[in-house]
């Protein structure tokens, strides 16, 4: 679990230096990356108002591009 996975890596990389989306996320990316996700689907606008970058990674998708690269270097290494 300590390993930074493609997901994580892409959310950080669209995070630009900003700080997590609440206080809570601030304990780590993982908690920053589950904050930022919960208020996409809940409250859009609050995410959009805070984390603007974030906020289009999200709705561009590229949580989703991220999950099917890293499953893409899973294949390959397990051939």
């Amino acid at each position: 679990m300590a390993e930074r996975g493609p997901v994580l890596a892409a959310y950080e990389r669209a995070l630009d230096g900003k700080p997590a989306p609440t206080r809570y996320g601030e304990a780590s990316l993982r908690e920053s990356f589950a904050e930022a996700f919960s208020l996409f689907r809940a409250d859009p606008a609050a995410l959009r108002r805070v984390l603007p970058r974030a906020f289009s990674w999200f709705e561009g998708g590229g949580h989703v591009r991220a999950i099917t690269a890293g499953e893409t270097i899973g294949r390959a290494y397990r051939k």
